[in-house]
């Protein structure tokens, strides 16, 4: 699938100007670049900033980075895994999260086949 492919849109509330987009991808995942700043943690619990650039006079520096983080419908295998990630090519992030809902399904079936197999 390319760019072209994907349906990006504006975020509500932002302007129109190619700089605050939302990549329309199913639930569990919100991909999005150019929201307002914000620190985030990581798995880890390390301190993590998006979008809070300034140059050394002050200037606000909008990025140009595209950031995935999971919705509230994630499933718990999902969340297990998930790492916020940030990259300026939306195709690195898709798969990313491609690769880890494809692993995420794959642990569901895991943890279903093992609770069948204790009522048999």
């Amino acid at each position: 699938m390319k760019l072209l492919d994907y349906n990006i849109t504006t975020i509500e509330h932002y302007p129109d100007d190619g700089n605050h987009q939302q990549c329309n991808v199913d639930e569990p995942f919100c991909i999005r670049k150019g929201e307002d700043g914000y620190t985030y943690k990581d798995k880890n619990g390390i301190s993590k900033e998006y979008n809070l650039r300034y140059t050394k006079t002050g200037k606000f520096i909008l990025s140009k980075n595209w950031i995935c983080h999971l919705t509230e419908g994630a499933s718990e295998s999902l969340q297990e895994i998930f790492n916020i990630r940030e990259n300026r090519n939306l195709d690195v992030i898709l798969k990313y999260c491609t690769k880890l809902y494809i692993r995420s399904l794959k642990l569901e079936i895991e943890r279903i086949n093992m609770e069948l197999k204790q009522f048999k």
